[in-house]
């Protein structure tokens, strides 16, 4: 993420029955006219971001109709982060590289921005609330440690982190889990994962160690969304 520049997308976006009106009335068609704004990025085949696009390099679509783009800025909004950390049993063999690659994320992250970081081993649990200050937010994860004969609840944090941002009423939310291919202690279903991330206009960004295989015991099964 360090070389990643998002870019805001303003869209005009108009529902069905707006479209209809618009050959009738245009009154109708501006009422039922609404901007949405999307964050996308943009990188060349090196990673690095690509700068100066006008509304011409994107396009939008909904329910295969495209949509105008009206404008393209850089995002400078402050983003609300919630990280989740895998400390299950399964994180033992890779904790000292947990501990060094999130302390730099959270160092660089933490500028203009407030980070929580919520740790999964048996049940989601905050380690840190969201914050700016990168010395408590190192202080946390250089502290991680896996906790013996455990599983990890990411479905259950993804849900509550998501319910916790939208009571923050953040203009820019974003979930990031960090985790193996351990064991998954969750009762939840992949659908409401995917219904409340998409309600709730909340970003999933995963960070995923190991090879994931496909079970058909339900956690597991589920963590495949």
């Amino acid at each position: 993420m360090k070389g990643l520049r998002s870019i805001r997308v303003a869209t005009a976006c108009a529902v069905a029955a707006a479209l209809v009106a618009s050959a009738l009335t245009s009154v109708s068609a501006q009422r039922d006219r609404r901007e949405r704004t999307l964050f996308v990025g943009a990188v060349n085949d090196k990673g690095e971001p690509v700068e100066g696009l006008g509304p011409d390099a994107f396009v939008v679509k909904e329910d295969g109709v495209r949509r105008e783009v009206l404008r393209v800025s850089p995002a400078t909004e402050p983003m609300d982060i919630a990280l989740l950390v895998d400390n299950s049993t399964a994180a033992s063999d890779e904790i000292t590289f947990l501990r060094s690659s999130l302390s730099k994320f959270v160092q660089l992250m933490a500028t203009g921005n407030k980070v929580a970081v919520i740790t999964l081993a048996d049940r989601p649990t905050i380690k840190v609330e969201y914050t700016d200050d990168a010395v408590k937010l190192k202080d946390a994860v250089s502290s991680l440690f896996s906790t013996p004969q455990s599983g990890m609840t990411l479905l259950d944090a993804i849900f509550e982190s998501v319910n916790g941002l939208r009571r923050r009423e953040t203009p820019r939310a974003v979930v990031v889990p960090v985790v193996t291919d351990g064991v998954e202690f969750t009762t939840r279903y992949f659908r409401d994962i995917v219904n409340t991330l998409v309600k709730n206009r909340v970003a999933l960004h995963m960070v995923t160690i190991g090879p994931f295989y496909h079970d058909e015991e339900h956690g597991t099964r589920e963590r495949s969304f």
